[in-house]
């Protein structure tokens, strides 16, 4: 065994033997935390450097869903496992880098699970598929709307995101319309599954504006907010309000 390695053995021995006298951070009935990102998630004080409006439009954008049944309203949804994106056929090369660089800017929000690229739909738990605007069409015909692009997501009873499909029109849209299709669908994908009147540079402004190419600071905020440790898939209005609340006393 070379030098080198007789260090890098010794070196790995003692970290092992450290770890053998830390604590155990789960209990016998408590299924160990999936891996999420390395970036240390927000302390309870955050809330409190949120202030009304801001809230108020987190509220409105993640409790809330542009479409679906009742069931969709009033509840966190968020990711609590790692997110494995396949891209499937008809994209473009700029395409692939407006969806890369938009997930590595996700990835950075404190407390957001590991995003990563897969070549494997099996392995996939989150798909963007580049489809016809006829085909959108017929996803959307029950909403009355023409769309250019639509995600779905599936949670489970706790409130944490399982499962999410996103679809984007190729072949009606220039590159720039399909750059804001992608950031709004990709975010909205996070969780946040209404779109609002309020703010016209916002990524979830409700009339479409294919001139916004970027998230506001607004929107990123509501992101932080979402995958901080405070908020928990499955709360509701209140609950979250009761913690914004006590945050500010």
């Amino acid at each position: 065994m070379k030098k080198g390695g007789i260090i890098v053995f010794l070196l790995f021995a003692l970290w092992a033997g450290i770890l053998c006298f830390l604590p155990s951070t789960f209990s016998s009935d408590v299924q160990p935390r999936p891996m999420v990102s390395m970036t240390p998630t927000q302390p309870p004080s955050f809330l409190a450097q949120i202030d009304q409006t801001t809230w108020d439009y987190y509220k409105l954008i993640a409790l809330q869903s542009e479409f679906g049944s009742s069931s969709r309203q009033d509840v966190v949804k968020k990711w609590t496992t790692p997110i494995f994106v396949y891209i499937g056929e008809h994209h473009t090369e700029d395409d692939l880098r407006i969806i890369q660089v938009h997930l590595d800017a996700l990835q950075k929000i404190p407390g957001i699970p590991e995003i990563a690229r897969t070549d494997s739909l099996e392995n996939a738990n989150l798909t963007i598929s580049f489809i016809t605007q006829g085909e959108m069409n017929v996803k959307t015909e029950s909403n009355g709307e023409i769309a250019l692009g639509y995600t779905t997501i599936w949670w489970d009873s706790q409130g944490a995101i399982t499962k999410g499909e996103i679809d984007i029109v190729y072949d009606a849209q220039t590159q720039m319309e399909r750059k804001h299709t992608l950031l709004e669908e990709i975010t909205q994908a996070m969780g946040l599954m209404n779109d609002a009147i309020l703010y016209d540079d916002s990524i979830f402004y409700v009339e479409y504006k294919p001139d916004i190419i970027a998230l506001s600071s607004l929107d990123w905020k509501l992101l932080e907010i979402h995958y901080s440790d405070v908020i928990g898939p499955g709360m509701n209005g209140k609950e979250i309000d009761a913690l914004y609340r006590t945050s500010h006393t």
